[in-house]
């Protein structure tokens, strides 16, 4: 487990610097490249206001495009330097404008689900390193946002059956192509679900007796994996969350 998050820090960090030159978004971070006397003559407080939105931007940003912004803001990086996807999110949200205003939004919760749909795990590039990595950490970028319980709870039953069904498909996926994703890429696709059992376990007797499994708490609240065995698990009672 550890080695799959060493793989992902080290090829975060080389996707970091080309999101600096080439940003896909509506919304246009700076273009200045790290290492140039430029960058290195800011202060780290610089270098973090320069890359909030705007204000008189940020709120007439439609919801799909401040989550690409999200996904591109160029210190989501940040993340890998946390022992755990949780800790580096919350970091993440403390910094960037972009990601707490996402999470007030009440469609966010609906245009996630629709951005992931658009996302096929089967699609990646593999003609270069740097762009498999950039795919791969899209997933988990994306996973971990989907991963709140802020998102989860404002979905209703019918997208908390389209999400289901998305990440199941999706962890199938991935366990066929392990290669390219990981066990890393496998625990932060069933983190969601994970949280999701949780949120229903208090009227469901079964989920009550799933979040009582060892390490179970400890996987959702961090993303820490101790046991594979809790993923089975996971993946196994997820259907039951499409249950009215």
């Amino acid at each position: 487990m550890k080695s799959y998050k060493r793989i992902y820090v080290c090829v975060i960090i080389a996707v970091m610097v080309i999101v600096f030159i080439t940003n896909i978004s509506a919304y246009q971070y700076p273009s200045i490249k790290r290492g140039t006397e430029e960058w290195n003559n800011l202060s780290r407080e610089e270098k973090r206001a320069m890359l909030q939105i705007p204000e008189n931007v940020l709120a007439d940003l439609p919801t799909e495009e401040l989550i690409q912004a999200y996904l591109d803001y160029p210190h989501v990086a940040i993340m890998a330097a946390y022992n755990n996807l949780q800790d580096g999110f919350e970091r993440v949200y403390r910094d960037f404008n972009g990601l707490r205003e996402l999470l007030t939004r009440e469609d966010a919760g609906k245009e996630l689900i629709k951005k992931y749909q658009s996302m096929d795990p089967n699609n990646y590039n593999n003609s270069t390193k740097a762009s498999v990595g950039s795919f791969i950490i899209d997933f988990i970028h994306i996973e971990t946002l989907i991963a709140q319980e802020k998102i989860l709870n404002q979905l209703t039953q019918s997208e908390t059956n389209t999400l289901v069904a998305e990440l199941l498909e999706k962890y199938q996926k991935k366990t066929e192509h392990f290669d390219i994703y990981g066990l890393y890429g496998l625990e932060i696709n069933a983190l969601p679900l994970g949280r999701l059992i949780r949120l229903k376990s208090g009227s469901n007797e079964k989920f009550k007796e799933i979040i009582k499994m060892p390490g179970m708490e400890q996987f959702l609240n961090t993303s820490l994996l101790g046991n594979v065995e809790i993923l089975n698990t996971i993946i196994k009672n997820s259907k039951e969350l499409t249950k009215d």
